[in-house]
């Protein structure tokens, strides 16, 4: 998905970011082998992060430009 990070819920929160980018649709369920059809709506809200760029991962989970995110610091950490 090239997404620093993504949450399902099962509404949209109340306080989206003015940027946010909202898409809505419907997918077909089959159960019991197609006897039982239904149309389930969805939404995606799509937002910019607010992360920055990790200089070993390159992943947008790091808390400033200059310092690892926490994944690297630990992996950083045993290996050392």
């Amino acid at each position: 998905m090239m997404a620093a990070r993504v949450n399902l819920t099962n509404k949209l929160p109340r306080d989206l970011h003015p940027e946010a980018l909202l898409s809505h649709g419907t997918f077909l369920i089959n159960l019991e082998g197609g006897v039982i059809r239904e149309d389930s709506p969805y939404s995606i809200a799509v937002t910019p992060t607010y992360a920055a760029r990790c200089p070993r991962c390159r992943r947008y989970t790091s808390e400033s430009t200059d310092c690892l995110c926490p994944r690297c610091q630990t992996v950083v950490s045993l290996a050392g």
